[in-house]
């Protein structure tokens, strides 16, 4: 048995686990730790299920991009278990997401923003979000570089080395394209 076979098992045990795991955990809608903590942990269950079906008739060059944002989310999940005040450096995220988007709107110049960039409501929403911004920063809420959320995690020796080469993937680097498309023998 190969080591990706063996991977693929293990992969396999443990997403079975996660799913019966996931009737025990607890859980309260109303709080938003809880609310982040579950939707990371559903993100991981989908990525792992999307594996274990795309590799079904073989491997799959898709994998390597699947598996990082299932990495990524993992981080964050174990950086909110392990400080609630995480959830707010997760929401300054979204927030600094959602200002670069409408600012791009407000500028007027994307064709596909036409709609967002006639809305009457457009200032306000900047506003909106800048204010929920400061105030997630204000609790100490930083946007973090991924580099940030896996030093904090304990995870860099997994940073320099599986994300990296997963990273290679998702950015169609050289080396990834090559290892994808061609065999080792035909890049020499």
């Amino acid at each position: 048995m190969s080591q990706g076979d063996k991977t693929l098992g293990l992969l396999r045990e443990l997403h079975s686990d996660a799913i019966e795991m996931s009737h025990k955990l607890p859980f309260d809608k109303t709080h938003p730790q809880d609310l982040h903590v579950m939707a990371l942990y559903g993100s991981i269950l989908e990525f792992s299920s999307s594996i274990i079906l795309l590799t079904k008739d073989g491997p799959k060059t898709a994998l390597p991009i699947i598996l990082r944002s299932l990495l990524e989310a993992y981080v964050d999940m174990l950086n909110l278990c392990a400080d609630p005040k995480y959830g707010y450096t997760l929401e300054a995220s979204a927030e600094k997401n959602w200002l670069k988007f409408l600012r791009e709107a407000a500028d007027g110049q994307s064709p596909y923003l036409e709609r967002v960039s006639a809305a009457s409501n457009l200032q306000d929403n900047i506003t909106q979000h800048e204010q929920r911004l400061a105030a997630m920063k204000g609790k100490g809420g930083d946007v973090l570089c991924i580099k940030d959320k896996f030093k904090l995690a304990g995870l860099m020796h997994e940073y320099t080395t599986i994300y990296a080469e997963l990273c290679s993937h998702s950015h169609n680097t050289l080396q990834a394209l090559r290892r994808r498309h061609f065999s080792a023998s035909a890049c020499r």
